[in-house]
């Protein structure tokens, strides 16, 4: 436990006997991402990626009520991602990859799970994180997103895709039915962190083709050894 969080545990103890409580703002991308949510009035969240339910934790501790529906291929991920959602009647789940085309495929597994992928890890990636080493593959299903963009065509949608590499087949999964989404937060690499995976500027290119502009960046993943960023999370938005 970090000396801030120690006191601030122990200033809420206090507080909390009337009725108060003290959090800590959120981070700079953070809060571009849950400013642009509430500003774009977002009621409909596609967590495509989900893992064990990171994100969608996260929107709702910073007051998102609108409905999330997440995607998660991963048995064991997707297990934890269930019990999460179980008691919030506004989030459903689905045990499913989402890709470019319907069907199954072997999915690589990290030993860190959240770098697990539908394409192998290169080394720089490993050299970064040596935790994202694959140890076994697992059968998968894959879905589209078109038919449920389309679906939820009257809906406020915001499309988040953390895929680890697989970003561009998710996109084009989408068809036409990607601009029923308002808003995408989508991970894209500087560097091939995946074999054969899109980098920044195919997929930027391609998203601000789509009538979207850029809102903020997340920097997200990056070499701690050499100081390299190696993945950003862009926000983007149709207006």
């Amino acid at each position: 436990m970090t000396l801030y969080s120690a006191f601030a545990r122990g200033v809420n103890a206090l507080l909390r006997r009337v009725g108060y409580q003290v959090n800590r703002l959120p981070a700079p991308a953070l809060n571009c991402r849950l400013r642009s949510v509430e500003r774009f009035g977002i009621d409909l969240v596609l967590d495509v990626g989900a893992n064990e339910g990171q994100y969608a934790r996260e929107l709702r501790a910073h007051g998102y009520r609108g409905r999330i529906l997440s995607f998660e291929p991963l048995p064991d991920a997707f297990a934890i991602l269930s019990a999460a959602a179980a008691a919030d009647p506004l989030w459903d789940v689905r045990n499913a990859a989402v890709g470019a085309a319907p069907g199954t495929l072997p999915m690589h597994v990290s030993d860190n799970s959240v770098s697990s992928s539908l394409l192998p890890v290169t080394q720089a990636s490993m050299d970064a994180a040596p935790e994202s080493r694959s140890r076994r593959m697992v059968a998968v299903e894959v879905i589209t997103l078109a038919e449920t963009l389309s679906a939820n065509a009257g809906a406020r949608i915001l499309l988040k895709i953390d895929t680890q590499g697989y970003e561009w087949p998710v996109l084009q999964g989408c068809g036409d039915a990607l601009t029923h989404a308002l808003m995408l937060d989508v991970e894209m690499s500087l560097q091939p962190m995946y074999e054969g995976q899109a980098l920044f500027d195919q997929v930027d290119q391609h998203i601000m083709a789509q009538g979207y502009r850029r809102v903020g960046f997340d920097t997200g993943f990056w070499n701690r050894q050499t100081g390299e960023l190696l993945q950003v999370d862009g926000i983007y938005a149709r207006i």
